[in-house]
C-alpha cells in the first residue's frame, strides 16, 4: 500500500477544512477496483476531533476485504493532526501522520514498521468553487529486507483538486495527481477522480467517486462510496 496522506473521500487531495473545536466527525468509505487480472476491495473509517478551530486530530483504520493475492484483514492504520497556519486570500496548512503497523506484514497488508507522512496544503477560494493543491512526502520503513529491496523508502505526491457547488446540497469534485510508485522498478502512478458530494444536513454528507489511472503498470477502474457524520 502507498503510505501517503489520504483526504476526505472520494478525494485524494486534502483540503483545509477543519471541523472546529469540540466537534467530532466519523468518515466511512468503501472502495472497489477491478483491473485486467485482479480485483481489490477495502473499507476505511476515520474518527476526527476538533482540538481547536485551527487543529484537528484523527485516527484512521483500514480493512482489506478483497486483494489480488487473496490476503484480507486489517491493514496499516494512522494517527495524526491537521493544522491551519495561514488564513488570508488563501489557506495554508499541514497534515502530519504516523503510520501504525497494524497490518500483517507477512500477508502484505502492512509494512511491519512505523512510518511517517506529511502533506502541505494550499486551499484557494474562487468565485465559483475551490482550488486545492497538495505536496506530500511519505517516509516508509519495512520489517522485511525483501520489501525494502524492492519498495521505495520515500514516496512523493503532487495533486490538484477542484470543488464546485452545483446547488445548496450537491458539489462536483475533480482530483488529479501523480505520485511515485511504491515499487522501485516503476516510475510513478497518476490518477483522475470524478465525484459528487451530497449534503443532506449540516452534519451528514454522502459521496460517490470514480478513480481512473493516467499511467500505471496495470490498468484499473476504482469506484467508491462514503458518508461523513459530524457530532457537535
Amino acid at each position: 500500500l502507498n503510505q501517503i496522506s489520504v483526504a476526505g473521500h472520494p478525494l485524494v487531495t486534502e483540503d483545509m477544512g477543519l471541523i472546529g473545536r469540540g466537534t467530532s466527525q466519523l468518515e466511512w468509505s468503501v472502495d472497489y477496483s477491478e483491473g485486467r487480472e485482479s480485483e481489490e476491495g477495502s473499507t476505511s473509517a476515520t474518527l476526527s476531533k476538533g482540538l481547536s478551530n485551527r487543529v484537528d486530530l484523527f485516527i484512521t483504520f483500514n480493512h482489506v476485504w478483497k486483494a489480488a493475492d487473496g490476503s484480507t484483514g486489517l491493514a496499516d492504520s494512522s494517527v495524526g493532526a491537521k493544522a491551519l497556519f495561514f488564513e488570508g486570500p488563501f489557506l495554508f496548512g499541514v497534515k502530519g501522520e504516523i503510520i501504525l503497523p497494524t497490518g500483517d506484514a507477512v500477508s502484505g497488508l502492512g509494512s511491519g514498521r512505523l512510518s511517517q507522512a506529511v502533506t502541505f496544503i494550499g486551499d484557494y477560494p474562487l468565485g465559483w468553487g475551490n482550488l486545492i493543491i497538495n505536496l506530500g512526502l511519505a517516509h516508509n520503513k519495512y520489517r522485511f529486507e525483501t520489501d525494502a529491496d524492492v519498495k521505495r523508502k520515500f514516496v512523493r505526491k503532487y495533486s490538484v483538486a477542484v470543488t464546485k457547488p452545483m446547488s445548496e446540497a450537491l458539489t462536483f469534485l475533480m482530483d488529479a495527481g501523480v505520485e511515485d510508485s511504491i515499487v522501485r522498478s516503476e516510475r510513478y502512478q497518476g490518477f483522475l477522480i470524478l465525484g459528487l458530494a451530497s449534503q443532506h444536513s449540516s452534519n451528514l454528507e454522502f459521496d460517490f467517486g470514480i478513480k481512473l489511472p493516467f499511467e500505471l503498470s496495470g490498468e484499473y477502474v476504482q469506484v467508491g462510496v462514503g458518508f461523513t457524520r459530524r457530532f457537535d
